[in-house]
C-alpha cells in the first residue's frame, strides 16, 4: 500500500513537471528573444526525459527533436545540443533492442 502511493505521488510530480514544462514552451517557443526560446527548448528536452524515463519513447523522440531545432546555434549551447542527441540515440537503441526481443 505504501509503494502504490508512492507510485501515485511520483506520477502526479511528473504530470505537474509536464505541464510546467509546456507551460514555458506555450510562453516562450514563439518570441524573438533568444534567450527566452532557449528555454523553451531546454523545456522540450526536460519533457524528452520525462517521456523517456516513462517508456513514452515517441513523445521523448518528438520532445527531444524539437529542443534540437530550437535551440540557436551558438558556442554554449552546443553542450546542450549534444546532449539531447545523445539522448534520442539512447532511446533508438533502447527501441532496437526492444523489437528483437
Amino acid at each position: 500500500e505504501v509503494q502504490a502511493a508512492q507510485l501515485d505521488a511520483a506520477q502526479q510530480d511528473w504530470k505537474d513537471a509536464e505541464q510546467g514544462f509546456r507551460r514555458v514552451i506555450s510562453a516562450y517557443a514563439d518570441g524573438e528573444n533568444q534567450r527566452l526560446q532557449e528555454h523553451a527548448a531546454h523545456a522540450h528536452a526536460r519533457l524528452g526525459l520525462i517521456f523517456r524515463f516513462t517508456g513514452q519513447f515517441a513523445q521523448a523522440i518528438a520532445e527531444y527533436n524539437s529542443a534540437v531545432a530550437m535551440l540557436p546555434p551558438m558556442e554554449r549551447t552546443q553542450l546542450d545540443r549534444g546532449r539531447d542527441e545523445a539522448a534520442l540515440g539512447d532511446i533508438f537503441i533502447k527501441l532496437g533492442q526492444m523489437s528483437q526481443t
